[in-house]
């Protein structure tokens, strides 16, 4: 999947989901557990290696190595 940016996403549990990384089960971390359910706004920061920058709707913000996150399909 290709993602524009910025884009509409929200925080997933990775974990309950059942998300794999390769052939190991995705991990929740810990940091974002508060925020699951959230959504926001995820943009590329391109002067830090291209990371990603999640500013969640209620002020918090996170960076995508904290959590995972889908983009939010037909939002605008």
């Amino acid at each position: 999947m290709t993602i524009k940016y910025p884009v509409r996403c929200k925080i997933i549990d990775a974990e309950a989901q059942g998300h794999q990384v390769g052939p190991h089960s995705a991990r929740t971390p810990k940091v974002s557990r508060p925020h699951i359910g959230k959504e926001g706004i995820a943009e590329r920061i391109p002067r830090e290696g291209n990371a990603v920058r999640i500013s969640l709707d209620d002020g918090n913000i996170l960076y995508g190595c904290e959590c995972w996150w889908e983009p939010i399909v037909g939002a605008r």
